[in-house]
């Protein structure tokens, strides 16, 4: 094996040198066509993947940047007949085609993308990433293996402003081995800037599978359509297999939306996975049997047990228990307890639900449609339970029902566990507007909070 690497090496400098290249450089390729194959980029080629292969020969960073002739409002499909596959870093940048525009709403998703990659005819992944790259502005669909494949020897590979198991109108066309699988680490799929939203949908198996440590999944919608309606379901939105890893943050200005998949929101597999930490998430799954959950965890029962002695994923932690969820003089008021581990902290996440479809009756599965505050609970050294009434102005909205999550960790090293969501509680009076269940926000972490 060594001898064989060294030899293809030994080749590859010799016809740079003979073609009189130097065999270390960055550089910018220019895609003028929508070829799958053609010349070698070396004697003029310049499709997708020439300008890939020739990437492949340097180690420095390379760009490839997009500038097909054609109507600028019409997009461009790339037919590919085999995976392409990423050996050296590089920056594949979609949002350089004319016409081309990255997302700007704060909700949905209004990226502008004109290069389709379509892999109907592959076995295998679109791309076969296997050095860090950053993949922005390209629709990514019709794949039998999953869009993206980002594999362990390619850490901090960025996923961002592409629309993966869908056309670049939202229609469904998914990858048939799931959106992005991530077995690299520090890798984000997303990000914090609108402009770093992915739509990732109508994908078999899942949106998102990660394998790896310390990704982070974050400002996407997962299972959506573009305006953020839950309709293009994947099987699972989220998979996740090994921690520490973040989906989503507490206070983030931009969090995912996870909705609509055919079963689990977030799934933490494996009952040895823990640190994963589920944090302002926008939920609303429509969980289509009983062994699905907003997040589910392996080897949870869903029963709190005293003080939390049980294992599992995220160790089965125990979810806060909401007590009575009421309007009162202009305020919204939940009372509630932690009943987990003593002497603990605890971060409870709230969520509101709108829709007559989610959370029907007290009891019911939870689900979190909108974040409202993240509140900070301290169990006794000689108890696991610890009371908590929370109160914000935010009667007539409309909000239906009222769950939560707890997360347990360590804030400076971002390691959490989260539960998974507490049962629904009907609010008691609720005759404000209805409201569509998909706002970032409706709290700004103002809300009052007396620990008991």
């Amino acid at each position: 094996m060594i001898r064989s690497t060294m030899r293809r090496h030994t080749t590859r400098l010799a016809l740079l040198l003979a073609l009189g290249f130097e065999a270390s450089h960055a550089a910018t390729l220019t895609v003028t066509n929508t070829n799958d194959t053609c010349n070698s980029w070396i004697l003029g080629g310049r499709c997708l993947r020439s300008a890939i292969a020739y990437a492949n020969l340097f180690d420095d960073v390379d760009r490839i940047v997009f500038a097909i002739p054609g109507n600028p409002e019409h997009y461009q499909r790339i037919l590919l007949q085999s995976p392409l596959s990423i050996t050296q870093p590089l920056q594949i940048d979609g949002y350089t085609q004319p016409g081309a525009s990255p997302n700007t709403a704060v909700t949905g998703m209004n990226a502008r993308v004109r290069i389709i990659i379509d892999a109907l005819a592959t076995t295998g992944a679109a791309f076969e990433i296997a050095a860090t790259s950053d993949l922005r502005g390209l629709a990514i669909i019709n794949t039998n293996g999953p869009g993206a494949y980002i594999r362990a020897w390619a850490p901090e590979t960025l996923i961002r402003g592409n629309y993966i198991g869908t056309e670049v109108t939202g229609t469904p066309a998914g990858n048939r081995g799931g959106g992005v699988i991530a077995d690299g680490d520090f890798c984000v799929i997303g990000g914090s800037d609108p402009a770093d939203r992915n739509l990732i949908s109508s994908n078999r198996s899942f949106g998102v599978r990660s394998t790896g440590p310390r990704n982070v999944v974050i400002g996407n919608l997962i299972g959506t359509d573009p305006d953020g309606s839950p309709t293009r379901g994947n099987e699972v939105g989220v998979i996740v297999t090994k921690g520490p890893t973040r989906i989503g943050d507490f206070g983030a200005p931009l969090p995912n939306v996870i909705a609509g998949n055919d079963c689990d929101g977030v799934r933490v597999a494996g009952t040895g996975t823990e640190d994963v930490w589920v944090g302002s998430l926008v939920y609303a799954n429509a969980a289509g049997g009983t062994d699905c959950r907003s997040v589910a965890l392996a080897g949870s029962t869903y029963i709190n047990d005293a003080d939390d002695l049980d294992g599992g994923a995220n160790g089965a932690l125990n979810f806060p228990e909401i007590t009575s969820a009421r309007e009162t003089d202009g305020d919204l008021v939940v009372e509630g307890r932690i009943n987990s581990a003593p002497g603990t902290q605890y971060r409870v996440q709230l969520y509101a639900n709108f829709s007559e479809d989610v959370c029907t009756a007290d009891g019911d599965p939870g689900e979190g449609q909108a974040a409202m505050d993240v509140i900070t609970v301290d169990t006794p050294a000689g108890s696991g339970v610890r009371d908590f009434t929370w109160h914000a102005p935010l009667a007539g909205l409309g909000i239906r029902s009222v769950a939560a999550t707890a997360s347990v960790g360590a804030l400076e090293v971002a390691t959490f566990s989260t539960s998974p969501f507490s049962p629904c509680v009907l609010v008691a009076t609720n005759d404000g507007i209805f409201r569509d269940g998909f706002e970032a926000a409706i709290g700004d972490g103002a809300g009052a909070v007396v620990l008991r």
